[in-house]
């Protein structure tokens, strides 16, 4: 498999040794690490796995499990792709409008709030994730529904810390 970082994914430094990760087309958002942050530039270049995980085990040192799992998060959520940059733009522009009409904005927003997942993280004071949590983790994955207003968007970073 190659995969690269998709040209819809954009790195911010902030302060604190954290990056947000922003998906320029989903608006994923996700807060994280150094560690995170080098394996995103270590997928600037294309990288052919399974034989770079040990080039990604120097950059993070970790087992190879936690690897997978970690670009496997990352890939779901469209920060990593197996598509060239063509191809990548192609498929989206092709997803937008066979599903969502011919009005960019509108198309646009109904693809974002389609695609969003959990609580909306502007909402929390989020502390950066690495391996250690959420995208490394070898815990399985569990999606809980939360009914209530503002107090769950709040309490999502804290809800997730306290499921872990």
């Amino acid at each position: 498999m190659r995969l690269r970082k998709s040209c819809f994914a954009h790195l911010i430094r902030v302060g604190g040794n954290g990056t947000l990760l922003l998906h320029a087309v989903s608006q994923a958002r996700l807060k994280v690490d150094p560690e995170v942050d080098r394996l995103m530039e270590f997928f600037s270049k294309e990288r052919i796995l399974p034989e770079a995980y040990e080039d990604l085990s120097k950059i993070a040192p970790y087992d190879r499990k936690a690897l997978e799992l970690c670009v496997k998060t990352l890939v779901d959520l469209g920060f990593l792709t197996e598509k060239p940059p063509e191809a990548e733009v192609a498929a989206i522009a092709e997803k937008l409008g066979e599903t969502y009409g011919r009005d960019p904005g509108a198309l646009l927003d109904k693809f974002r709030n389609q695609v969003k997942e959990g609580a909306k993280p502007y909402w929390a004071a989020s502390a950066a994730q690495g391996f250690k949590e959420s995208t490394g983790s070898a815990l399985p994955r569990l999606d809980v529904i939360l009914f209530g207003d503002c107090d769950v968007h709040m309490e999502a970073d804290f809800l997730r810390r306290e499921a872990a």
